[in-house]
């Protein structure tokens, strides 16, 4: 079990103002997906820090761009930091990792880095509904282990509002 990543909390702080009350809700998200990450396929260290840092970005843009287009904008979030932490040989993987995890079917049928996190995503977002062959034990120590913390009622009511805003493009984000 993952219960403390100096990359995610070193990405995440900048950030934590701006989360301002969804902070500890987006943040526990983080570490149940790097959880579910580890459980899907055991990560080497460079897998997990890539997976790590797309992890603070993948949704960011929710809050940075206030849009449920978000994608985009959280993959430029993305390619910023590694340049600042001079990693541009990741934004490929990183990225990739960004635009995937809202991909409804598989984005591989291997076990790539974007398709271990859009497993584990799916699985965080319906609260383990869907196990990609993890087993519900270990999901359920996961999700216990890091509380929702009014995450998941944030999304509904995020898609709630997007849905009233753009009827016929409510979701954006999601991709075939």
């Amino acid at each position: 079990m993952i219960k403390f990543s100096e990359t995610i909390e070193s990405v995440i702080k900048p950030y934590q103002g701006l989360l301002g009350k969804d902070f500890v809700g987006y943040r526990n998200h983080l570490y149940r997906l790097v959880n579910l990450c580890d459980a899907i396929k055991t990560l080497t260290d460079t897998e997990f820090e890539k997976i790590a840092i797309a992890s603070v970005f993948h949704d960011l843009a929710i809050w940075t761009d206030h849009t449920a287009d978000y994608v985009g904008p959280s993959e430029q979030l993305a390619k910023n930091y590694l340049k600042s932490i001079d990693f541009p040989e990741w934004e490929e993987d990183v990225c990739k990792i960004i635009r995937e995890h809202h991909k409804v079917t598989a984005c591989d049928p291997n076990l790539s880095l974007a398709e271990v996190f859009r497993r584990a995503d799916w699985i965080d977002v319906t609260l383990g509904f869907r196990t990609f062959g993890v087993p519900r034990k270990q999901i359920n120590w996961i999700l216990r282990e890091f509380p929702d913390a009014g995450f998941h009622p944030f999304l509904a009511q995020f898609i709630r509002s997007q849905a009233f805003k753009h009827p016929f493009n409510p979701l954006p984000m999601l991709k075939w």
